[in-house]
C-alpha cells in the first residue's frame, strides 16, 4: 500500500512508521503539525524529533500539514489510504478524499470511550480499568468514526504512566498493520455508541488538583501514583510549609475520622489524608 502517515513526535507515531516499513508498505510522505502556540515545540519538533528522524534517516519527505492548504501536495503523491497517529488536525473530508481507501485514525483510547486529548490524563482521572487502541474511520468528527479494529489492555491499580504509554507504543504499529488489512479486504466497520462516548476533564499540571476529599482513597492512591511522573499534587503540612515528595507508596483504608487533605509527618515521609484512608508519600 502507498501511505501517507500523518502524526507528530510521538512514540505512536514512530511505532506506526516503523511496522509499516517492516511490513513492506511504501511510506510516501510523513505530515506533521506545527505547533504554532509554542515556540519551544516548534523549535523542538524542528530537530528531527523520533518519527522524523527515522524518516530522515529512510529517505521518506516530511513536510508540515496547514488544513485546506496542502490537498494539492498531498495528491500529487497518489497515496492508496491516509493513516492517522497522535494527530490534533481532523482531516478535512475532502483530504481524506484524496486516497482510494480514504483515511484511518489510531486513537489511544478503547473508542468511544476517552474521545480528544490527553487521553493518558483522563484515563487515570476516570479510574478507568481498561484501555487500548482504537483504528477507526477518520470523519470530520474528533474520534467518532467508525471502529475499524480494537486492542484492549487492563491497566492494574497504580501503573505508572509511562509503563502504560510505552505499552500503548508497542502495540500501536501492529494495530495499524491489522486496520490496514482489514480496510483492503473490505471488512464491515463498527458504528460507535454514541450513548457510551466520552470526553473528559482538560489537563493542566500547574492548576489541578485531584479531589482526593471526594474520590474513595484507592482511587486518589491509583491516579497520584501511577500519574507521579506528571504530576504531583500541590500540598502544605500542618505549619503551611509546602510538601514536596518524590514518590507514591502504599495506601491504606481507614475507618478512623480523618480529614481529607490534611498532610502529617512521619519516619519515611509523610501521610496525605483521603477520603477512607491515607497514603504515604516519599521524599
Amino acid at each position: 500500500m502507498r501511505i501517507i502517515v500523518f502524526g507528530t513526535e510521538s512514540p505512536i507515531t514512530l511505532s506506526c512508521l516503523e511496522a509499516l516499513s517492516a511490513a513492506g508498505h511504501q511510506i510516501l510522505l510523513v505530515m506533521t503539525q506545527i505547533p504554532l502556540r509554542s515556540k519551544i515545540k516548534r523549535d523542538l519538533l524542528r530537530q528531527w524529533p523520533g518519527p522524523q528522524r527515522f524518516a530522515r534517516g529512510s529517505a521518506i519527505p516530511t513536510a508540515w500539514y496547514e488544513p485546506g492548504a496542502t490537498n494539492d501536495f498531498i495528491a500529487a503523491f497518489r497515496p492508496d489510504i491516509l493513516c492517522i497517529a497522535t494527530f490534533k488536525h481532523c482531516l478535512e473530508e475532502e483530504t481524506a478524499a484524496i486516497a482510494r481507501f480514504g483515511a484511518i485514525n489510531l486513537h489511544p483510547s478503547l473508542l468511544p470511550r476517552q474521545r480528544g486529548p490527553q487521553t493518558l490524563f483522563r484515563i487515570y482521572h476516570d479510574g478507568d480499568l481498561e484501555t487500548g487502541l482504537t483504528v477507526h474511520r477518520a470523519t470530520p468528527r474528533f474520534d467518532a468514526g467508525p471502529i475499524i479494529v480494537q486492542d484492549a489492555l487492563s491497566i492494574p491499580r497504580g501503573f505508572p504512566v509511562e509503563l502504560l504509554e510505552r505499552e500503548l507504543a508497542l502495540r500501536a504499529g501492529p494495530t495499524l498493520l491489522r486496520a490496514i488489512a482489514f480496510v483492503e479486504a473490505g471488512a464491515e466497520e463498527r458504528a460507535q455508541d454514541e450513548a457510551a462516548a466520552t470526553r473528559g476533564t482538560r489537563f493542566d499540571a500547574a492548576s489541578f488538583r485531584a479531589p482526593v476529599e471526594n474520590w474513595p482513597v484507592e482511587q486518589s492512591w491509583h491516579f497520584l501514583r501511577g500519574f507521579c511522573s506528571r504530576f504531583k499534587q500541590p500540598l502544605t503540612d500542618e505549619d503551611g510549609r509546602s510538601v514536596t515528595y518524590a514518590s507514591v507508596g502504599d495506601y491504606v483504608r481507614s475507618a478512623e475520622p480523618l480529614v481529607p487533605g490534611k498532610v502529617d509527618r512521619t519516619s519515611t515521609g509523610w501521610r496525605l489524608h483521603c477520603n477512607g484512608g491515607f497514603i504515604h508519600l516519599l521524599p
